[in-house]
């Protein structure tokens, strides 16, 4: 305990606790509470953006990649280019320092899981071309 930490008279704290820490602080502009929200409502981590940009992202891989190969071989196609971005979503949240969030989690990676998924991405891609194969077959 320093000199200038004197005990407070009847006990207590240990020592004095500057009241101006609890005072509200100066008001802010209404156009600063403003961006504040409008940052706060098109932030990227948003339960709004994942539930407009979810679904309309699916809708335009579909649209995009039906563009760009045969109906027939469609489904396959969709999930490499879903694999794809979501294998491009996981090296930006390692890269860009977001995956120290997820280091207290319980599901560690190691190599076996990271091959895993890619596996069986490349079972069930093969599965659907034998069956698109032997469908096509008069």
């Amino acid at each position: 305990m320093s000199e200038n930490d004197e005990p407070l008279p009847g006990g207590g704290a240990w020592r004095k606790v500057d009241p101006k820490i609890w005072a509200p602080g100066t008001p802010t502009k209404l156009y600063t509470r403003i961006l504040r929200r409008l940052r706060g409502i098109f932030a990227l981590s948003s339960i709004w953006t994942l539930i407009i940009l979810g679904p309309l992202s699916v809708l335009l891989t579909i649209w995009g990649t039906s563009y760009l190969v045969s109906p027939s071989l469609l489904g396959p196609t969709l999930i490499l280019v879903w694999s794809a971005l979501i294998g491009g979503f996981i090296l930006v949240v390692e890269k860009t320092g977001y995956a120290r969030n997820f280091e207290g989690s319980d599901f560690k990676l190691t190599k076996e899981r990271l091959l895993a998924p890619a596996l069986v991405l490349g079972v069930l891609i093969t599965v659907f071309y034998f069956v698109t194969f032997v469908a096509n077959k008069p």
